[in-house]
C-alpha cells in the first residue's frame, strides 16, 4: 500500500444519502433496509405489482389479452400497439433531464388503453425488477411458449421490415397528414424528419421482427454479464443517493450527486448521463437487444415492464429526498423552463389526443394517475446525522495518459491521490463506501459499442474481464443513431470499492476500452480503421 495517508471516517461514509438521508426497500432484493407503508399505497385506486407476485401474475393474464386487442387493432387507431411503439420513436427523450418525466405519462395513458380494450378497470401494469431476479420472467420467453403475445418473435408480431412498413404504411402517412406545425416542429428537432419520408425511413430503420426481435442471449431469459452488474443492488444504492435533481451549471464538479441526466434545452436532445438512466436503463435495453436496442423498443412486451420498474425507481427517491427534507424537484433557477416542456404526441385509453395535460408538471407525481407501487417505494425519516459537518468527499482528478482508444486498444489515465487529503485509509476497514466515476469520452465515431471502465494498480496488468476484480462499470447507449460529441456519463464505483478498498490511496491507471455490441452494424469498419477512433477526455473519481 501507498505511504501516503489518507482518511475515509465510518462518520463520513454513514453520511451518503441511503444511510444518513433515508432508508429504502426494494422487493425481492436481499439487502432491506428499515421501511414504512409506501407513501399513498392505500389511497390510490391501482397498485403495480413485481411481475413474480401473485399480484402481478394476474395484472400479466390482462396485459397478454390488452397485447392482443392492440395488435387486432386497425393501424389507423393510435392504440395500435405499433402505434404506440411509433410515440415513443419520435418523441422520447433519454440522455437529459426529462427522462423519468415523459415516461411516466407514455406508460400511464398506455395503462389506461389497457383497461379501456379489456374492460378490466383494476389493471394496472405489473413491474420487472431486475435486480430481484436479472432474468426475463419465464412468461415472456421459451419455445414451448410459441406463439406468444409476450414475446416480440412470435407469429403474432410482423416478422420482418417489408411486413411492418406494408402494415403500417398507410397509417404513418395519415398520421403525418393530421400533424400540427408543432408537432411537425417536435419531429424535426428528435430526428430532422422534415418529411413523410424521412419519417417512415426513421420507423422501417428501428424495427426488427422475427429471430431479430431479441437477441440470442435474451431468447433464452439471460441478461449478460454487463447488464447483470448494471441492475446490482449496489449501482441503485448509488444512482438512489443523488442528492439533487439536477445540475443547474453543468458540467457537474465530481462532487456533485445529480439523479436526473443533463439539463438540455428541450427534450429531443442528448447531452449525457447519470447513473440509473445510463447504467441499469441502457443495459437492460442493450443487453436484451432487437428491439429493445432501438427506439422502437416498446413493441417488445418487456419495454413496459422494463419502464415501470424505472418508474419505480423514481419514486423512490422522491420518498428518499422528502424523507431527508430534500427537495425533489427541479431546482428554482431552471424550474420554469423544465416545467413548462410540453408532450404533444400522447393519447388517451379512448385513442383521443391529451390536449389538456400536456406539460412536464402535469406528470411530477405518481398521483397524475392515480397508482402507487406494491413494494420498493419506502423509506424511512431522516437519521439523527444527515451530514459530516467539515469533512469533504474524497475526489481524485485523473491525468490522462492515452487518450485514443478503438477496440481491443484502451485509453488510459493515471490516479495518484494528492498527498494532504484530509481523508486517511486507516479509517477504511469499517467503512461502507460509495462513489462515482465521472467520465467525459468522445464515442467511436461509426458503429455500436458498450465502453467498459476498468481501475487497476498502477504497473500491475490489468484484468480487462467484465467477471475480474479491475472492472468498475459498462456505459452503453440507448438506441441509433448514437452520440458521437463530448458525452458525460456517471458509473458508480460502490461494487469496486467493496471489493477494493485496499486499492483506494494507491497510485491506480484507469482503462476505458470499446466493445462491439451484438448490434453494431459497421464493425468491419473500425476493425480496419476506416471510423475515427474514441477519445477518453477526462476522468473524475469521488468517494464518499
Amino acid at each position: 500500500m501507498s505511504d501516503r495517508q489518507f482518511r475515509i471516517s465510518r462518520r463520513l461514509a454513514m453520511g451518503s444519502t441511503l444511510a444518513a438521508g433515508a432508508a429504502f426497500a426494494l422487493p425481492g432484493c436481499s439487502e432491506t433496509l428499515s421501511t414504512m407503508p409506501t407513501d399513498g399505497a392505500a389511497a390510490a385506486t391501482w397498485t403495480r405489482s413485481s411481475v413474480t407476485s401473485a399480484e402481478g401474475k394476474a395484472q400479466l393474464a390482462t396485459y397478454k389479452l390488452a397485447i392482443e386487442k392492440m395488435l387486432a387493432l386497425p393501424p389507423s387507431d393510435p392504440r395500435n400497439w405499433y402505434r404506440q411503439a411509433i410515440l415513443h420513436l419520435i418523441d422520447c427523450p433519454h440522455g437529459n433531464w426529462w427522462f423519468f418525466n415523459w415516461h411516466r405519462p407514455f406508460i400511464g395513458y398506455f395503462e389506461e388503453i389497457c383497461r379501456e380494450l379489456t374492460g378490466d378497470d383494476t389493471f394496472a401494469l405489473p413491474y420487472w425488477d431486475w435486480t430481484a431476479d436479472p432474468s426475463l420472467p419465464g412468461e415472456f420467453w421459451g419455445a414451448d411458449k410459441q406463439p406468444n403475445y409476450l414475446d416480440p418473435g412470435s407469429s403474432y408480431f410482423y416478422q420482418n421490415k417489408t411486413d411492418f412498413m406494408a402494415g403500417l404504411s398507410g397509417a404513418i402517412d395519415a398520421f403525418w397528414a393530421g400533424l400540427t406545425p408543432l408537432q411537425k416542429a417536435k419531429l424535426a428537432k428528435r430526428h430532422g424528419a422534415t418529411t413523410l419520408a424521412d419519417l417512415k425511413a426513421a420507423v422501417k430503420g428501428s424495427y426488427a421482427g422475427g429471430a431479430n426481435a431479441r437477441g440470442a442471449l435474451a431468447q433464452t431469459g439471460k441478461l449478460n454479464s454487463v447488464a447483470t452488474k448494471a441492475v446490482a443492488l449496489s449501482v441503485l444504492q448509488t444512482g438512489l443517493a443523488a442528492t439533487d435533481f439536477d445540475q443547474p451549471n453543468p458540467p457537474p464538479l465530481p462532487s456533485d450527486k445529480i439523479f436526473n441526466s443533463p439539463i438540455t434545452a428541450d427534450h429531443s436532445k442528448v447531452k449525457g448521463f447519470e447513473v440509473i438512466e445510463g447504467q441499469p436503463h441502457n443495459n437492460v435495453h442493450d443487453s436484451i437487444g432487437g428491439l429493445m436496442a432501438r427506439f422502437l423498443s416498446p413493441v417488445d412486451p418487456i419495454f413496459w415492464l422494463h419502464h415501470a420498474n424505472i418508474d419505480r425507481i423514481w419514486t423512490v427517491w422522491d420518498k428518499i429526498q422528502q424523507a431527508a427534507g430534500r427537495s425533489d424537484k427541479p431546482s428554482s433557477g431552471v424550474a420554469a423552463q423544465y416545467y413548462r416542456e410540453e408532450y404533444l404526441f400522447f393519447v388517451n385509453g379512448k385513442g383521443a389526443p391529451v390536449a389538456r395535460k400536456i406539460t412536464a408538471s402535469d406528470y411530477m407525481s405518481t398521483a397524475s394517475f392515480d397508482y402507487a407501487y406494491a413494494g420498493g417505494s419506502q423509506v424511512a425519516g431522516p437519521t439523527q446525522e444527515a451530514a459530516v459537518p467539515g469533512v469533504e468527499p474524497y475526489t481524485i482528478e485523473a491525468e490522462i495518459q492515452k487518450q485514443e482508444f478503438s477496440v481491443a486498444d484502451p485509453a488510459t489515465a493515471n490516479v495518484a491521490p494528492q498527498d494532504g487529503s484530509e481523508l486517511a485509509l486507516n479509517a477504511l476497514a469499517d467503512a461502507d463506501l460509495d462513489g462515482i466515476a465521472r467520465i467525459n469520452f468522445t464515442p467511436i465515431e461509426q458503429g455500436n459499442y458498450r465502453y467498459n471502465f476498468y481501475l487497476s494498480p498502477a504497473g500491475a496488468s490489468p484484468d480487462l474481464d467484465i467477471d475480474g476484480k479491475d472492472y468498475v462499470g459498462t456505459f452503453v447507449f440507448f438506441g441509433t443513431p448514437h452520440m458521437i460529441q463530448e458525452t458525460p456519463i456517471t458509473i458508480s464505483l460502490k461494487a469496486w470499492l467493496a471489493d477494493n478498498q485496499e486499492r483506494v490511496g494507491e497510485d491506480l491507471t484507469v482503462h476505458f476500452n470499446a466493445e462491439p455490441t451484438e448490434a453494431n452494424e459497421s464493425l468491419a469498419a473500425n476493425e480496419t480503421g476506416a471510423s475515427r477512433p474514441g477519445r477518453l477526455n477526462s476522468v473524475a473519481l469521488y468517494i464518499y
